[in-house]
């Protein structure tokens, strides 16, 4: 089998930067579609070795556009080339611990607003074998969940039993079952979904008045 690459990402705690790891690990018995620094017999096996790797890129869109990223020098494995802002490839060769770093300007941005985007990760050796992968769906909601966080940090300076009829409460608990659901249209990759329940809670924290100072 020959390689097949997978990845994660995930957002900063203050939504400012995004973060892309290789995820497809080293070869093994278990993992036979994984990085291998040796030639497996297969005919689409892509190796670690210095210039065996000729290209290596990211492609992300956002909103339709999308932004080619080159990982690296073309020439050297073990060189990486300086991206605009800084260099995206932050880690060693080991490919346990690819990761790769990119602010907003880095994809053309001011801020990474909540969304669902696309991410192709493609890699072409010097025999000119390549890795033929679907694209990633990622979403992106760093915002949002920080907004619900501020609503639950909001309950005991909002919370006042009048009659026991506290419409903050109320408010809470419905941000907290469309949270829920958000987050499980994220698992079931449902961007449909995800779409219309984070335009709802948009809404809500825009009504609500909960703001991120």
């Amino acid at each position: 089998m020959g390689l097949v690459l997978d990845i994660s990402a995930a957002q900063t705690t203050l939504c400012g930067t995004l973060v892309i790891t290789d995820t497809t690990g080293k070869y093994s018995a278990t993992n036979l579609t994984g990085w291998s620094t040796v030639e497996m017999g297969t005919s689409d096996t892509i190796v670690i070795n210095d210039s065996s790797i000729t290209e290596a890129e990211l492609i992300i869109t956002v909103d339709g556009v999308a932004t080619t990223i080159d990982l690296m020098d073309v020439t050297n494995w073990q060189t990486y080339t300086p991206y605009t802002e800084g260099s995206p490839f932050d880690s060693s060769t080991d490919p346990d611990s690819l990761t790769f770093t990119f602010t907003p300007a880095n994809l053309g941005l001011s801020v990474f607003a909540d969304q669902h985007i696309t991410v192709e990760y493609y890699i072409k050796d010097n025999l000119e074998r390549e890795t033929d992968n679907d694209p990633f769906l990622i979403f992106l909601y760093c915002t949002v969940k920080r907004l619900y966080h501020k609503a639950l940090a909001m309950i005991p300076d909002k919370y006042q039993c009048v009659e026991c009829n506290n419409d903050f409460i109320d408010d809470v608990i419905l941000i907290s079952g469309l949270y829920k659901a958000l987050k499980e249209a994220v698992c079931l990759g449902d961007t449909a979904t995800f779409d219309t329940l984070l335009e709802i809670l948009e809404e809500i924290f825009t009504l609500k008045e909960i703001t991120i100072e």
